[in-house]
Order: C-alpha cells, then structure tokens, then sequence
C-alpha cells in the first residue's frame, strides 16, 4: 500500500506542477502584454524583443548557474548559511540528475517551475525600466 501511494503522491505531484508551469508562463506572457500597453508605441517592438530574448538567455543562465546556486545555498548566501558542496555537485549542470532520468522524474519538474519563477523575476525588471534601458545593458543584468 505504501508504494502505491508514494506512486500516487509522485503523480499527482508532477501533474500539479506541470499544470502551474503553464501558469506560470502565462503570468511572463501577461507581463510583456502589460509592458507594450505601458510603452510608447514607438517603443513596442524592443519591448517584445526584450521580453522574448529573455527566455533563452535567462534559461541558458538558469541551467549553468542558477540551480546550482539555488542548491548550494540552501538558507541564502552568505548571511544565513553557508555553502553546501554536497548538494550543488548533485545538481551540476553534467550530473545525472540535469539528465533525463526516468528514476527522478520530479527534479525536471521543479526545474522548470524554478526557471519559470526566474523568467518572471527578469520580466518584473524589465517592467521596471520600460523604455529606460537599452537592449544589452538589461540582458547583462537579467
């Protein structure tokens, strides 16, 4: 009974946040909608560029630093806690858990809930300096 449950727990789990993830996309799509409603229609287009070259720089970033750090501080850098290298060689960008892994399927899931959440932290910035910031300069800083 206990392992059908666990079974069953995984599932629904994973069917959750699979669900959230498109959510979650769509409150970086609401963002962008609200930024080119905000801008000046002069400025339209660089803000749909802005927020479209977003996603894969910010994914790419996401995948060789982000989650490594989200791993290997886990009470915050610096001022709760220190580094825990245990933990942030498990979620190296080469290790098995960053692969397909069908033993733990859930790690992808929250993956992609974590990168959504740093999709929307950038877009909030980005609403932040609507036409205040040139294109180069807010990528370096998403």
């Amino acid at each position: 009974m206990g392992n059908n449950l666990d079974a069953l727990t995984t599932v629904f789990t994973e069917f959750y946040y699979w669900v959230t993830v498109v959510i979650m996309f769509l409150i970086h799509v609401g963002f962008c909608m609200y930024e080119v409603g905000a801008s000046r229609r002069r400025n339209h287009m660089h803000t749909l560029m802005k927020n479209t070259m977003l996603i894969p720089l910010v994914t790419i970033t996401f995948f060789f630093f982000g989650w490594w750090i989200y791993w290997a501080f886990p009470n915050g850098p610096f001022i709760t806690g220190g580094l825990n290298l245990e933990a942030g060689a498990a979620n190296l960008p080469t290790s098995e858990t960053m692969a397909t892994n069908l033993g733990d399927r859930i790690t992808g899931v929250f993956w992609a809930a974590f990168l959504l959440f740093s999709w929307t932290a950038a877009s909030i910035v980005s609403g932040a300096v609507i036409e205040r910031i040139r294109s180069g300069a807010f990528w370096i800083i998403a």
